[in-house]
């Protein structure tokens, strides 16, 4: 076997390693309530010349720190089977690319990956099953184009096409994925944390929803 290869292969598995455990979300142990999120996005930070070190958040910016882990524990929790991660290996494949790691365009990849994932799986009938799931390759044929990562621009299907596929409440639905409703949570929670809070919402408030 050549030695090259296989040290080649090594580098690959630990850098993959290294991005697993700093730029994906873990769960801990912790309650989950309106105080303390189980899901976390950390690094092990040690400072110069300390034997001891500790657990940080990914980005210093609570903002973006608050919105990736919210993405990123989206995605876990839509797809508990193992075979059903594709998301992982998507975000694996940016991270293992990028020339220069930025969190901001981390961030802003993975929340194009969710809205692709709505928009062009989730609302085309077309890679749905007869209950609404999503059939085999239908993930990697909106997300990647050859080797490389899709780059290709979408349009936000009209909300007539959401009543098609999954019905406007009047009789009984086919099905209506986990994922529709983590992705609709995950949009709640940012329009609130962008537009709402800390805001005045009293009576003759201008804040709309």
């Amino acid at each position: 076997m050549d030695a090259g290869k296989v040290r080649r292969l090594a580098y690959v598995l630990l850098k993959s390693k290294f991005f697993l455990d700093n730029y994906l979300v873990h769960h801990s142990k912790e309650e989950d309530s309106m105080n303390s999120n189980p899901w976390k996005l950390q690094v092990w930070h040690r400072d110069k010349g300390s034997k001891k070190g500790q657990l940080r958040n990914l980005s210093d910016k609570k903002g973006l720190q608050d919105n990736l882990t919210q993405l990123l524990s989206m995605f876990e929790v839509s797809f508990t089977a193992r075979q059903r991660k594709n998301y992982l290996f998507y975000c694996l494949f940016y991270l293992m690319k990028a020339r220069k790691l930025e969190i901001e365009e981390y961030s802003t990849f993975v929340e194009g990956l969710a809205d692709r994932y709505f928009c062009k799986v989730y609302l085309d009938g077309s890679k749905l099953n007869a209950i609404n799931t999503p059939i085999p390759g239908s993930f990697d044929e909106v997300m990647l184009e050859g080797h490389s990562l899709s780059q290709s621009s979408f349009e936000v299907p009209n909300r007539s096409v959401f009543a098609e596929i999954y019905g406007d409440g009047r009789e009984a639905s086919k099905g209506v994925p986990l994922f529709i409703f983590n992705y609709l949570d995950y949009k709640l929670w940012k329009l609130y944390d962008e537009d709402l809070c800390g805001k005045d919402t009293e009576k003759g408030s201008k804040v709309l929803l």
